[in-house]
C-alpha cells in the first residue's frame, strides 16, 4: 500500500464543450469526480476566445457555476454565451475544514468551442 501526506483533490474527467445546434447554446459534459465528505460543487469559468482561465479566481472570466453546488444533472451544464469562440475551465471545489466555503480546488480541465 502507498501512503502519502499529500492531499489530493479529484478533478472531473472528460470535460467537453459542444455547440448545441440550438441558437447560441453550448452544452458542457464531464464525468464527475468521486464524491467525498468535503466535496462542495463545480466551478466553471468562461472566457471569450481560445485562451482558457487557469486560475479559479480569474476576474476577467465570466462565472458560469460558482462552485457552491453541483448541477442538478450530474456531469452536465447548458450555457448560453451567444455566438463566437469560447474557452471553458472546470474545477471541483472542496470544503476541507467544514467552513461552508470553498477552501480547495482540484486541478482544472479546459475545452474550447465555437458556438453558432
Amino acid at each position: 500500500a502507498l501512503a502519502t501526506a499529500d492531499r489530493f483533490y479529484h478533478p472531473v474527467m472528460g470535460f467537453v464543450a459542444t455547440d448545441n445546434a440550438a441558437s447560441t447554446f453550448c452544452d458542457l459534459n464531464w464525468t464527475s469526480a468521486p464524491m467525498r465528505f468535503d466535496s462542495r460543487g463545480v466551478r466553471i469559468l468562461r472566457k471569450s476566445g481560445s485562451s482558457p482561465a487557469t486560475n479559479p479566481n480569474d476576474l476577467s472570466a465570466h462565472v458560469v457555476a460558482d462552485g457552491s453546488a453541483f448541477p442538478g444533472v450530474a456531469g452536465y451544464w447548458r450555457d448560453r454565451p451567444g455566438t463566437g469562440t469560447y474557452s471553458y475551465t472546470i474545477w471541483v471545489t472542496y470544503d476541507e475544514f467544514g467552513s461552508g466555503t470553498t477552501e480547495r480546488y482540484s486541478g482544472y480541465l479546459t475545452s474550447t468551442v465555437t458556438v453558432t
